[in-house]
């Protein structure tokens, strides 16, 4: 109660709202500056941190969580009644389940779900647990199925958060095997191509050209066991002519 305190409390109060309202407002005015002097890219580039996974004309939203995020802290710091805090509470994520809903500043149709359902959570959970608060006065009967409900509501949501993720990762995999399989006929279609090339340039594309391929294969085997020449498609290489052939081919 001493006077020191309250020039301290005040003094605190004055440095919460200017840094806490300051820096959330300097982004976007920062963003203005950078866009009119170099480009809208530059402005991007910079703050990409901050406006990723948003569409372009939201992308400053996270200054407007930031505010959210202030207004709670004020709140639950300066009011000191638990059903006023919580009265306070419910209206500010209400107001901000508002925006959400309507604006839908994500880039993502899964994201805007998954953001709307945490701030519809927290303001359901704001609705219970005001029955859970003294001055009510309720039972430890009626606040035991209070609390179970509240659970259940938190569960439902965090079970729906890992459905997203194992969903989203599904997808990822999908994508890769596909890409993958894709590559795979790429390539098969190149060896393809190249062995109808091969077989073209031979002589050996068609009906009459696997034939003799089927014949030279066959004599080749026949000759090989008596050691006395080798057959292509184009003939027969004997003795001294095979030597020479072999010798050509050689390194």
């Amino acid at each position: 109660q001493s006077a020191e305190y309250y020039h301290v409390r005040a003094i605190s109060i004055i440095f919460l709202f200017v840094y806490g309202l300051g820096i959330p407002l300097s982004f976007p005015l920062l963003g203005r500056l950078i866009k009119k002097v170099y480009s809208w890219s530059k402005e991007v580039d910079t703050f990409a941190f901050l406006m990723g996974g948003y569409r372009s004309k939201w992308r400053y939203w996270e200054v407007i969580n930031m505010f959210r995020k202030m207004a709670l802290i004020v709140v639950v710091t300066f009011v000191p009644e638990n059903h006023v805090q919580i009265f306070l509470a419910l209206w500010v994520m209400s107001i901000f389940l508002a925006f959400q809903l309507v604006c839908q500043p994500l880039a993502y149709k899964e994201a805007n779900r998954l953001e709307s359902a945490s701030l519809l959570i927290l303001v359901l959970t704001l609705n219970l647990a005001l029955l859970l608060v003294p001055e009510f006065g309720f039972s430890s009967i009626v606040q035991w199925p209070i609390v179970v409900a509240m659970i259940g509501v938190n569960g439902c949501v965090m079970l729906s958060y890992i459905i997203a993720v194992l969903h989203t990762l599904r997808s990822k995999v999908k994508l890769v095997m596909s890409e993958k399989k894709d590559r795979k006929q790429k390539i098969d279609a190149k060896k393809r191509q190249v062995k109808m090339q091969f077989l073209k340039s031979n002589g050996l594309f068609g009906m009459k050209g696997f034939q003799r391929f089927k014949g030279a294969a066959w004599a080749n085997i026949w000759l090989k066991r008596n050691n006395n020449a080798t057959f292509s498609p184009k003939g027969f290489i004997g003795g001294a002519d095979l030597s020479a052939a072999q010798k050509d081919d050689s390194p």
